[in-house]
């Protein structure tokens, strides 16, 4: 007879506790727990419920405290909540560090790179300048500048041909690039391990040539 199935036995039991300390990062906190919700097939109750059990200290003060999180009991809205409030703040330094060295990794899809992009223009700006209107257009030309900067030099030489006006025009092409180029790999792998190498021509081993 099966065993029924309860937290103990499922992938809940390895999520860490949150306190609300410092060094402790409460968006791959909220990740992980959202990521183990999807594989066993949580509902929205179970969510909240887990995500309660394992606050701590500040995190648990703060649910138990907080005049709106103490009557939440969704877990989408209790995750923002938490974010808000334990999320470090970066310091313009920090942002500005971090998108001057963003860079397209190994393996990082282009689409990958283009919301990493985004993200950090989003921060950059926002610290840097408070004019909502120079925002829109700042944040717009900065994404499709670095965006272009960060791609590997094989893929930005040719998006730059097509002159895109921004980081959505930007990404459509370089997404048709990337499918070409993997699958021209592909094709040339597929070349090489085709040969047959019964077909090569026999070795005459007496022959000058091949000595």
């Amino acid at each position: 007879m099966p065993k029924n199935s309860n937290m103990s036995e499922s992938l809940a039991n390895l999520i860490p506790a949150f306190s609300g300390k410092d060094g402790e990062n409460i968006t791959f906190w909220i990740t992980q727990i959202k990521q183990i919700a999807t594989l066993e097939n949580w509902n929205k109750d179970k969510r909240a419920i887990v995500l309660k059990l394992h606050c701590r200290d500040n995190a648990l003060k703060f649910l138990i405290e907080d005049p709106i999180a103490s009557k939440e009991n969704d877990f989408d809205n209790l995750a923002e909540l938490l974010i808000k409030k334990f999320e470090k703040k970066q310091s313009f330094q920090e942002i500005q560090r971090q998108f001057s060295t963003i860079s397209q990794k190994q393996n990082q899809s282009v689409k990958d790179l283009a919301n990493e992009v985004s993200v950090v223009a989003d921060k950059y700006v926002n610290v840097e300048n408070t004019n909502q209107n120079c925002d829109s257009v700042l944040k717009e030309n900065l994404k499709l500048t670095k965006f272009l900067e960060a791609l590997k030099p094989d893929i930005s030489l040719e998006v730059k041909k097509f002159g895109p006006k921004d980081l959505k025009s930007a990404l459509a092409h370089a997404i048709n690039i990337e499918s070409a180029l993997e699958q021209s790999c592909d094709n040339s792998t597929n070349n090489i391990s085709n040969v047959d190498p019964q077909m090569a021509p026999p070795i005459d081993y007496w022959s000058t040539d091949a000595l």
